[in-house]
């Protein structure tokens, strides 16, 4: 392992080692190598599929009271910049592109609401939640964008966030790509983030509990009392017309008769 160590050290090309990389059995040593010698963490085979899992797990964080899984569908939460992890079917996609082909490797949901996520369709204080893996380091400023996701959900409702830990990945300071990360998000700074601009507004229920160490996940909750979704039967048309103009075309606005 030493070797190896200070081959990274030197070259800092993962690629040129992964082979030898593989050969480290346990993830949690080449998380330790990825520390020491400043370079992306490598993980294989049924490790990348643990790590997927994790972080979508984030979704049962957000789920309200009263609900689970097993009824999500009962509630309005988006997935922003899901690209093709949709996580559950129930989730309403909301992404900046369908099928950019410089993007291509990221995958795109075909019928995902287009828009920019710091400027969302949404009405004031009307969704259940929200979840972004993976989108909230692209983000040029993360305090104006977590504003617009704070506005757009309910009183009470939670937002769950999965992004890397540049540590283990890379520094956005030289990422010189489009579409690529605007700050370097690690715990500690993203804690202070939330400290220092949105103290009287969340309450931070989960920081960091993910066990592999490439990415962290953020759950925060918007404060005050969560209000579900009701259905409200209006009048049917006997209660509005009683019967009374059932030979004519006709409607009602605001309980004035037109014909």
């Amino acid at each position: 392992m030493e070797k190896l160590i200070d081959q990274l050290k030197k070259d800092g090309d993962i690629y040129k080692v992964l082979d030898k990389l593989r050969l480290v059995k346990n993830y949690s040593d080449r998380e330790h190598i990825s520390i020491i010698t400043k370079t992306r963490v490598v993980y294989f085979d049924e490790e990348v599929t643990k790590c997927q899992k994790d972080e979508e797990s984030v979704l049962c964080d957000i789920i309200p009271s009263g609900f689970t899984i097993n009824n999500i569908s009962e509630l309005n939460i988006i997935n922003i910049g899901a690209g093709s992890r949709t996580i559950n079917n129930s989730l309403i996609c909301v992404d900046f592109n369908r099928g950019l082909e410089n993007l291509d490797h990221n995958g795109v949901t075909k019928n995902c609401i287009l828009s920019l996520c710091n400027n969302l369709p949404f009405k004031n204080d009307s969704l259940d939640g929200i979840v972004a893996l993976h989108i909230f380091e692209h983000v040029q400023d993360p305090v104006l964008t977590l504003k617009e996701w704070l506005r757009v959900i309910k009183p009470g409702a939670r937002i769950g966030i999965v992004v890397p830990n540049f540590k283990y990945n890379w520094s956005a300071s030289n990422d010189d790509d489009k579409y690529g990360h605007r700050w370097n998000t690690d715990p500690e700074i993203f804690k202070k983030l939330l400290d220092t601009h949105f103290s009287h507004d969340i309450n931070i229920i989960k920081l960091n509990t993910l066990d592999m160490k490439l990415s962290f996940n953020a759950v925060i909750e918007k404060k005050g009392a969560y209000i579900p979704f009701q259905f409200s039967y209006e009048k049917t048309g006997y209660e509005l017309d009683k019967g009374v103009n059932k030979e004519v075309g006709y409607y009602y606005h605001n309980d004035i008769l037109y014909k």
